[in-house]
């Protein structure tokens, strides 16, 4: 049980005084307004909610610059959220870039969503929609990752 200083203070909205403690606002505030509860922190502040209209749109504007840059934000919140220290979402950006190579960075992109995602994607099946339809991957991680940022 947590104590706090119970102050309480007149609301001309309300017809009794409010107490602090219920409403979890700091002692010191006395305005009415403060009664109302604050919204909600988002399920996880590690993850970013992104729009995929919005996504698509950069993806076009920036020629798929966007796709590199989303490639390894997501890397950065997956690994976040695992609490991997062996992932390394900026060399596996870094191998997109080099033949042969960005098979790995995928494979271990793969791998690193399985261990995040809600229903445990197989890493295989994302690693085959990598190489053949990368949107579809695009579409998968990051509806996950919204439905994670809340």
């Amino acid at each position: 049980m947590v104590s706090a200083r119970v102050s309480s203070f007149a609301c001309p909205h309300a017809q009794d005084e409010i107490s602090a403690r219920s409403y979890h606002r700091p002692a010191n505030v006395t305005s009415c307004d403060s009664h109302f509860p604050l919204p909600e922190a988002r399920v996880n502040p590690l993850v970013k909610n992104r729009d995929m209209m919005v996504q698509v749109i950069l993806f076009v504007i920036t020629c798929g610059i966007y796709g590199i840059y989303w490639f390894y934000q997501t890397a950065v919140e997956m690994k976040a959220l695992t609490r991997d220290s062996e992932a390394e979402p900026g060399l596996w950006t870094v191998l997109l870039f080099i033949p042969f190579a960005n098979f790995y960075a995928h494979y271990r992109y793969s791998e690193l969503f399985e261990r995040v995602s809600d229903d445990h994607l197989n890493k295989w099946i994302l690693f085959i929609l990598w190489i053949v339809f990368c949107p579809a991957v695009w579409f998968i991680v990051q509806t996950d990752l919204n439905k994670k940022a809340g």
